[in-house]
């Protein structure tokens, strides 16, 4: 069962199903499903599981694996190599699957060349990238994180992130694109602390001290004088 309106519509017809028709094989998918409150709708769901038993997935790949009458998975066309973008890794990084290129390829189709830098913290079993992409005019993007990994790891933390964007708002990243093919899922990150060139904090420039040419100490001495100018003058 999918469909709009999940604490309404779609809660309704699983109950009837359940109750009255007595079925009870019964799915749905988080992604497929849709309501005015995202709060009301991953409370619905969470209702559908405890009381009816309803099993829901999270992603449509698990969930379209469940709905496969035999389990045998149909063989998918892989990306065109003449419209894929041109994916670097550095040299000694593990090669990617041809499944993790070809979610790479969909996360970044509008790249002409992606930079992918290995980066550590994927405890989970996934691997973990940071992306310097280029258009096809050769202008940088803006930098991102791709997260590839099961895709029954990467569905939840979709479904996670999306219970908690509200209430952590410009402090959570950005979901900049999902998706998953065979075994395997990508998910695209951008945060807005992301830039060029290495971020400095202020207890950083206090433990550290800082050049004294750099704007930064510009700035830090004008603060200071207007400081003292402000008690002088009190």
């Amino acid at each position: 069962m999918v469909g709009v309106w999940t604490e309404a519509k779609v809660s309704f017809l699983l109950y009837d199903l359940k109750t009255r028709f007595r079925i009870d094989v019964l799915a749905t998918c988080s992604a497929l499903d849709a309501s005015a409150s995202r709060a009301q709708h991953f409370n619905a769901l969470e209702q559908l599981k405890k009381l009816l038993g309803v099993e829901v997935f999270d992603g449509v790949g698990e969930f379209t694996d469940w709905l496969l009458p035999d389990g045998v998975r149909p063989s998918l066309p892989r990306t065109a190599s003449g419209y894929s973008p041109d994916l670097r890794l550095p040299a000694g990084a593990s090669p990617l699957g041809a499944d993790e290129k070809d979610i790479l390829c969909w996360l970044y189709r509008d790249s002409a060349r992606v930079d992918l830098a290995p980066l550590s913290g994927g405890f989970s079993g996934c691997r973990v990238f940071r992306a310097e992409s280029h258009d096809p005019f050769g202008h940088d993007q803006a930098l991102s994180v791709a997260k590839i990994g099961p895709k029954r790891t990467i569905s939840s933390e979709r479904a996670a992130f999306e219970r908690v964007e509200a209430i952590l708002g410009n402090n959570a990243p950005g979901v900049r694109g999902f998706a998953d093919l065979g075994d395997v899922a990508g998910i695209k990150y951008a945060f807005a602390s992301m830039g060029k060139g290495r971020a400095r904090t202020l207890i950083s420039v206090h433990t550290l001290g800082f050049d004294e040419a750099s704007p930064l100490q510009k700035r830090w001495a004008f603060a200071s004088s207007c400081l003292r100018a402000e008690r002088l003058l009190s």
